[in-house]
């Protein structure tokens, strides 16, 4: 799955769906009046669908290198989503784990980050296929985080973002930051985090939550804008 957009701004995105109880009329696609059966439009709805549905995705899911910061959007509606393959977000891409009911996006596969690449926990305004606000998703990441540049990751004042998974730079030196929304990203696990920059944050909470002894934050340290 490649998430394509537009060099800068608000890019494109990805609705992954399901017609079930909690969604009892497909989407409106592309400003069209609703339809019994996504079907229709070359989508295979499921009929029927009680209890916790969860789908486990084995694609890669890659956002290519943007000239300028660009947010995209990666929308699970109607379930849970388990993602096994490769996520790569490349440089000033920012993805945004959004969700038409709260649903929940755990990445158990290698996530690796470029510079200035985001992960991010937060409301999405969009338009297709209908005009809505999509709620943050809970996103755990519990695979391996690979940085390839200082990277990002938010969570906005009803967002969570949890990684258990390690995070590391490999040779290199880079770090990470939070600067934008009020929400919570949750350092967990029982690996340590051996980045060698500094973690900043600026806004929103920062939770440590590894076993004692094990470091969550690299040798860069801590830094807390209070200002």
């Amino acid at each position: 799955i490649t998430l394509k957009n537009s060099n800068g701004g608000t890019g494109g995105g990805i609705q992954l769906a399901y017609q079930g109880p909690d969604q009892t009329t497909a989407p409106t696609p592309g400003g069209l009046n609703p339809i019994a059966n996504m079907a229709t439009v070359g989508v295979t709805a499921l009929k029927n669908v009680t209890g916790g549905l969860v789908h486990t995705l084995t694609n890669t899911i890659t956002v290519p290198n943007q000239a300028g910061p660009t947010n995209t959007t990666l929308e699970t509606s109607g379930f849970d989503a388990i993602s096994n393959g490769a996520m790569t977000v490349g440089d000033n891409g920012n993805l945004i784990f959004a969700s038409a009911t709260s649903h929940s996006f755990i990445q158990a596969g290698p996530v690796t980050l470029g510079s200035n690449a985001g992960l991010s926990s937060a409301a999405q305004a969009v338009t297709v296929p209908m005009a809505t606000t999509l709620t943050p998703a809970n996103v755990l990441i519990t695979g391996s985080v690979t940085l390839a540049g200082d990277a990002n990751l938010n969570a906005d004042s009803v967002g969570v973002l949890t990684i258990t998974g390690a995070i590391d730079d490999g040779p290199d030196f880079f770090g990470i930051t939070k600067n934008s929304g009020a929400g919570t990203v949750t350092l967990g696990g029982t690996a340590a985090n051996t980045f060698d920059a500094a973690f900043n944050v600026s806004h929103g909470v920062l939770l440590l939550d590894k076993p004692a002894g094990v470091n969550a934050i690299g040798a860069g340290g801590l830094n807390l804008d209070t200002s």
